[in-house]
């Protein structure tokens, strides 16, 4: 069951909703630009005794440090703009300052380094020395959305323009099952829910119990975004090219649509994922039925720069490309408006390597961090080619535009 803003209906019946609907996903008619790279610097691999888990977020702050959070090892190594490594901030631990499994990374509006903490949720304050600097935690302070009791969870934060957004979820156990509210929200910096963007609430009877990949389906991390003003980018669709944009208080200001068609998984993408429910329905105390999608979700990752524009990576940026282009993505200007396409060259994986948007005009890649990800959850990728770059390397590459 689907309940999105609560509170905000009035807001939203007055709210001015701007529709912008442009060209089909398949028409040749607008710009097709490839940017230039040029590489500033990498580490990892076998190269210089720098060496990581899992990267799963790369953040760039004011002076062009480069801020690199290994999930594994649950520490944050700081690279200078020139690649030298600064230092290595956090670590694993129960006590101020350390934090286990990290879920992501942000940086507070303060200027404070902040690294999230899934279960119980909170987010461990560092200054930029490593130093503790305070700890969020998540419903401290009530907000008529919350209640006092369950499971609350942080599975991915993002602070940009003023605005700390989380993708929060709290379980409360039934009679023979479990129910989960799953949302996306803002809040203040003492844990005060502010507005919602998203949210949904998923029963699960272990007595008749049926998953479904649709029906179980929310916008997770790289499918919503916060921008330079606070704004936040939602694909709550899992099978449409839609974008809701929504003010920081929680208004929708507009919507972006494309027509696009939905790309069918690969054979060996089916048995990923069929391998992924079947190991989960495992676990569970009765038997499980299942269904999963044929498709791979329309929209994959949002990044939204500085300026406002807007470049959008669907399920078909990494596939059926020309020889030499790793990603094609859609851009979009501030308003919304369709530009075209921008083609990011390279010998990378777009199936097995991240790729980062951090500022400062960097793209910043991780060889194999994809695949790492999903081995560390137990559902590794079926075996590629081999490359000549190591995996965990992190490269670090300039756009000349």
């Amino acid at each position: 069951m689907n309940a999105r803003f609560p509170g905000l209906a009035a807001n939203l019946v007055l709210a001015v909703t701007l529709i912008a609907t442009v060209a089909p996903a398949d028409d040749d008619t607008f710009a097709v630009r490839t940017l230039q790279l040029r590489e500033l610097w990498r580490t990892g691999g076998n190269d210089d005794g720098l060496m990581f888990g899992v990267v799963s977020q790369i953040l760039c702050d004011d002076e062009g440090l480069v801020y690199l959070l290994d999930r594994q090892l649950a520490q944050v190594p700081v690279m200078a703009p020139d690649g030298t490594h600064v230092r290595t901030v956090g670590r694993a631990g129960e006590g101020p300052g350390e934090v286990r499994r990290p879920q992501d990374m942000i940086f507070f509006p303060d200027g404070r380094l902040g690294v999230a903490k899934a279960h119980p949720g909170s987010i461990v304050g560092l200054d930029r020395d490593g130093l503790p600097a305070g700890t969020f935690r998540l419903g401290v302070a009530d907000s008529g959305h919350q209640g006092g009791h369950g499971l609350t969870g942080i599975h991915a934060a993002t602070c940009r323009g003023g605005n700390l957004v989380l993708d929060c979820s709290r379980a409360m156990p039934g009679d023979g099952g479990q129910e989960s509210n799953l949302y996306l929200a803002s809040f203040d910096p003492e844990g005060k829910e502010l507005c919602r963007y998203f949210e949904t609430t998923l029963s699960m009877d272990f007595g008749d119990c049926h998953m479904s990949e649709a029906a179980d389906d929310r916008p997770r991390a790289g499918r919503w975004t916060v921008g330079p003003d606070g704004r936040v980018y939602v694909a709550s669709q899992r099978n449409a090219y839609q974008i809701e944009v929504y003010a920081p208080d929680g208004v929708l200001v507009r919507t972006i649509e494309r027509d696009y068609r939905s790309l069918m998984r690969s054979d060996a993408e089916t048995a990923v994922i069929r391998e992924y429910y079947e190991d989960f329905v495992a676990q569970l105390p009765g038997s499980c039925e299942y269904e999963f999608e044929p498709t791979r979700p329309d929209i994959e990752t949002l990044y939204v720069f500085d300026d406002g524009r807007l470049w959008v990576r669907t399920s078909r940026s990494g596939h059926h490309q020309p020889a030499g282009t790793i990603l094609a993505l859609d851009e979009f200007g501030p308003g919304g408006e369709y530009r075209g396409q921008v083609r990011i060259p390279g010998v990378f994986d777009a199936d097995r390597d991240f790729f980062f948007l951090p500022g400062h005009g960097y793209l910043v890649v991780v060889v194999g961090g994809r695949e790492a990800r999903l081995a560390q959850r137990g559902t590794p990728l079926p075996p590629g080619p081999e490359r000549d770059v190591e995996a965990m390397t992190v490269i670090c590459l300039k756009i000349e535009e």
